[in-house]
């Protein structure tokens, strides 16, 4: 997340991330307020008590957990040849 002195915005890796996770593009995401938004629409949309919504409303709150303290990705269990978004590098 790249943030500004009064505004932020979100990087291609994390727009590409929500989008993976969500199905939805973010769109304009100026503050924390509007990602949390965002999030709360994407859980809204997805709702239900099945396994997987829990787990989809788990992914949608960790990234945002994730976005929002600045940490950056952990990469240091990803297999050689594969990507941080789970797919084989083509090199």
């Amino acid at each position: 997340m790249l943030r500004g002195t009064s505004t932020l915005r979100l990087t291609r890796r994390e727009l590409a991330r929500w989008t993976k996770i969500t199905g939805f593009t973010p769109g304009e995401v100026r503050s924390e307020a509007d990602l949390a938004r965002f999030a709360l629409r994407c859980k809204r949309h997805f709702w239900g008590t099945s396994e997987d919504t829990r787990f989809l409303h788990f992914l949608i709150n960790e990234e945002l957990q994730r976005n929002l303290s600045g940490l950056p990705i952990d990469t240091s269990g990803v297999p050689p040849g594969w990507s941080t978004h789970g797919e084989a590098r083509r090199d």
